[in-house]
């Protein structure tokens, strides 16, 4: 899902953007020290991506960094994973659109055929693990 409209953007592009006038970030006593020490792009380095969004989620809400960054941030980090349907939504979001991201279609074939393969492949496990006198034995 390369968006060649969409410059790529990784957490540390997105921490150079302090909000200094947003208005929960002042009323609650935060902004820019709080941007100035906040760790979202130390974690990422070392975490799995997925755990970044939570992180992004808490950073737009509390207003510390633009709405346009983080979604971007969010938006290129997402689509290297198999969060197609969510990538999109991002996308659509971002660019204040109803339109598919480029490539989605093709995209989410290919994660669906994945999963229908993976499903197949491990449906002989899965039926052992999901037998109830297996899981009482157990």
């Amino acid at each position: 899902m390369d968006d060649e409209s969409v410059p790529a953007v990784n957490a540390n592009t997105l921490l150079s953007f302090p909000v200094t006038t947003g208005v929960s970030a002042e009323a609650s006593g935060l902004g820019r020290v709080t941007a100035e020490y906040d760790l979202t792009c130390f974690l990422l380095e070392f975490w799995v991506l997925h755990f970044g969004l939570p992180l992004f989620e808490f950073l737009g809400f509390m207003q510390m960094f633009p709405v346009d960054e983080i979604l971007r941030a969010k938006y290129s980090i997402l689509s290297s994973t198999y969060m197609v349907d969510y990538v999109n939504t991002v996308y659509q979001e971002m660019n204040k659109t109803e339109d598919h991201a480029p490539g989605y279609d093709s995209r989410r074939r290919e994660v669906l055929e994945e999963l229908a393969t993976l499903e197949e492949e491990s449906s002989a496990i899965m039926n052992i693990i999901q037998d109830p006198t297996v899981i009482q034995q157990l």
